[in-house]
């Protein structure tokens, strides 16, 4: 049986070897939720609406890291980040550039990439891998 409060299954380690926590945590409010965005969007049943979500979220990191120059991960956190790796792996090429672009504050890039994740889902030939 699923703990949906503590171990909800659509942020489950079981994918990625880690739980979507075990990295957001370290992470700003906007960059953290944009990554739990892009983490599920397979796993909920609208991923177009997440991916959208999480393009949202990036132009707050973008706003903040503009304004008072806020890291999207807290320094030294990198260690702690063991599985992100495996979320590379399992993962469309826009998908992994988008989450890697993030945890570098390249946020323009991020966008980008995940806006043509968002443009891949929504045409005929994108229906066929979530990831």
């Amino acid at each position: 049986m699923t703990d949906p409060v503590h171990h909800p299954e659509h942020y489950s380690a079981a994918r990625f070897g880690c739980q979507c926590i075990e990295i957001t945590r370290y992470m700003t409010f906007p960059a953290g939720n944009a990554v739990k965005y892009i983490w599920r969007h397979a796993d909920k049943g609208n991923p177009v609406q997440d991916l959208e979500k999480a393009l949202v979220y990036l132009q707050w990191a973008a706003e903040d890291w503009n304004e008072y120059r806020l890291p999207p991960i807290q320094a030294g956190a990198q260690l702690r980040i063991w599985g992100l790796e495996k979320l590379y792996l399992g993962s469309t090429r826009d998908i992994y550039l988008g989450m890697n672009y993030i945890l570098h504050a390249q946020w323009a890039q991020a966008e980008d990439a995940i806006a043509r994740r968002i443009t891949e889902l929504t045409t005929d030939c994108g229906m066929g891998k979530l990831l």
